[in-house]
């Protein structure tokens, strides 16, 4: 599973105009990366007389998995791996406005679309239930205040800022166990072997993340989605101001319900 920018890595290949199989294919997907989901194997092999196989040895080159694997990665990349723009032309009032308006934009969409999916979740955490917590980069923080808290309330949490610890921890899920699933790309290969194992395991699973399109994104989940990257740097991607806020919000509603017991 590719986790760099891989748009990045088909443009270097496109800059090299020498006629080769890598060059016509990386063109042609750059011409269709707006719309990179409804280029199928099919239509991408006509448009560069190049043979499936060619194409799927493209893939393969890039350190993924196939075809599918590419363009799952593409249409989440060219949708919101970029930074939020920089505003050069606004005072600092309109350029605080401005990032205040994407933060709440996600904020609004989650209100808007996963009241059922938090309901569920509430209902789902019970006292003396096993709760583990996976997730890397700036989600080791959105984890680290959910396990406080969960402990706090007195719910069984596990979870560790280590990465190869919870890959660890990953080996004593067991069926009656909740699993959260905090991924901004939902692409991180540690992160889905994770998920594998509380799939293969029957646990229930709460993916929180960005990206439809992840393997992880799946119907029997309880899936809460944000949509815009909150990350002000280049090349960073994640958005933990929302992530945070669904936590809080699953905090407050574990709260509210101990209390009215």
């Amino acid at each position: 599973m590719k986790s760099s920018n891989l748009i990045n890595d088909i443009q270097k290949l496109a800059e090299n105009d020498n006629g080769s199989v890598r060059y016509v294919i990386s063109k042609e997907l750059l011409k269709h990366l707006n719309n990179i989901i409804h280029l199928n194997i099919t239509k991408l092999s006509q448009l560069t007389s190049c043979s499936k196989s060619a194409i799927v040895k493209y893939c393969k080159d890039l350190n993924l998995e196939g075809y599918k694997d590419l363009i799952r990665v593409l249409s989440f990349e060219a949708r919101i791996l970029e930074p939020i723009a920089k505003q050069d032309n606004k005072n600092v009032e309109q350029k605080l406005a401005f990032y205040q308006l994407k933060i709440e934009e996600n904020f609004n969409y989650i209100n808007h679309n996963y009241v059922e999916q938090f309901i569920k979740v509430i209902n789902l955490l019970q006292p003396g239930q096993n709760i583990y917590l996976f997730g890397k980069g700036p989600n080791i923080n959105v984890c680290n205040v959910f396990h406080n808290y969960l402990i706090k309330l007195g719910y069984n949490t596990f979870f560790s800022n280590d990465l190869d610890v919870q890959l660890k921890l990953g080996s004593l899920i067991t069926q009656d166990a909740v699993v959260f699933i905090f991924s901004y790309s939902g692409l991180t290969k540690k992160i889905i072997n994770l998920y594998n194992i509380a799939k293969e395991r029957n646990s229930k699973i709460v993916f929180i993340s960005s990206n439809f399109l992840s393997p992880m994104y799946q119907k029997d989940n309880i899936n809460i989605m944000t949509l815009n990257n909150e990350e002000i740097l280049p090349d960073a991607q994640s958005s933990v101001i929302s992530f945070t806020m669904i936590v809080m919000e699953i905090i407050f509603l574990l709260n509210e319900k101990l209390i009215s017991k």
